[in-house]
């Protein structure tokens, strides 16, 4: 019984990239072993174009880092061409990687968003930040952050994982954080602080138009409880159509007899403009 048989088959080296050749030959079922038993006189051959691939730029900073995820940008900044940039941050996580990668895609033009999920990884995601403000200072470049805990979209055993999402956003064009002064908040956060009640706390100097509030904090648990403070304080706030931007840093702080790192939050307000009515017919005010 006669078939009809494609073959198709990446040329060698010396052809230029992505060409294929499909040739189409008649015979038996049974494909032969070159080009050259087919019979290339009696062959027809096209030649066609591959499509290229995609490419995707990787954001590892650990082993157990997870690869980050880039959108396709549309706009531009100085120049630029922006866009978002998802960073996942693993445990055992390098924190100068991360923190160099976050001050790559702000140089870029690109928004980062920072998830993780669990104390340790919560730390090293507020420490990478930190550390990624110092890079970017000598670029006179600034970045700020938002945090939520939220649903991150990934579950185990059909429930939710459940994580920080650190929003990055670039300071320029805002006023900068005010000197420290007696109108400065100063807040003080522990590993056993109940985030819910520190919160309260915080968004009643907000809602009191203070210029900012430090929050510190000063070891794993205390950062953890530092961040979900600050994540539980903008649901509160909602309401008033407030909202709070942080800047994190490191700072000497004397503990009993030694001068040890902590990691303050320094907390600006800013307002949340209404959302625009919706008229009847889908029109909006």
């Amino acid at each position: 019984m006669s078939a009809s048989l494609l073959i198709s088959r990446r040329l060698s080296s010396t052809r230029p990239d992505g060409i294929t050749v499909a040739g189409r030959a008649h015979g038996t079922s049974t494909a032969p072993r070159s080009f050259a038993q087919i019979g290339l006189a009696k062959a027809h051959i096209g030649v066609a174009i591959a499509p290229r691939p995609r490419v995707f730029q990787l954001y590892s900073v650990s082993e157990v880092l997870e690869s980050a995820t880039v959108s396709a940008p549309e706009k531009t900044v100085d120049g630029k061409k922006s866009g978002t940039v998802t960073i996942k941050v693993g445990k055992g996580g390098n924190v100068n990687s991360i923190a160099g990668k976050i001050a790559f895609s702000a140089r870029e033009g690109k928004l980062s968003t920072v998830r993780c999920v669990g104390p340790q990884c919560i730390n090293l995601a507020a420490k990478a930040i930190a550390i990624s403000r110092s890079y970017l200072s000598s670029d006179g470049i600034d970045i700020s952050c938002k945090p939520s805990y939220e649903d991150l979209g990934r579950s185990t055993d059909d429930k939710p994982l459940m994580g920080v999402s650190f929003q990055l956003t670039n300071e320029q064009g805002r006023a900068p954080a005010p000197a420290a002064s007696e109108d400065v908040v100063e807040m003080y956060i522990r590993g056993d602080s109940k985030p819910q009640v520190v919160a309260g706390a915080l968004a009643a100097r907000i809602r009191e138009n203070r210029p900012a509030v430090h929050l510190t904090a000063i070891g794993i648990n205390a950062v953890r409880a530092a961040v979900l403070t600050l994540s539980k304080a903008r649901q509160y706030l909602r309401k008033d159509r407030k909202d709070i931007r942080v800047l994190p840093e490191f700072i000497k702080v004397q503990k009993e007899d030694r001068e040890v790192s902590a990691l303050r939050f320094t907390v600006l307000a800013e307002n949340v403009a209404p959302a625009p009515e919706v008229r009847e017919g889908g029109e909006r005010n």
